[in-house]
């Protein structure tokens, strides 16, 4: 997804994402949380912007040993 000219990727890792830059180095940004904002980073080799959305919980019962439960 491009926003004003930037990429930005949805992670659902906090605080670091990870992620294959174009010249192929794995490198870690640190996500911050900024006042009304979900957490946020930028790397700055490549200049992708990453934001964190948290999980929604499975709606798949999954088993277990008790029985069904959800994740």
């Amino acid at each position: 997804m491009t926003h004003n000219g930037t990429v930005l990727r949805t992670v659902y890792d906090f605080p670091v994402a990870a992620h294959i830059c174009s010249d192929g180095t794995v490198r870690y940004t640190r996500l911050v949380r900024r006042a009304g904002c979900e957490p946020q980073g930028v790397c700055p080799a490549c200049n992708i912007t990453f934001q964190y959305r948290k999980p929604k919980p499975s709606r798949v019962r999954h088993p277990s040993s008790q029985g069904a439960s959800h994740f």
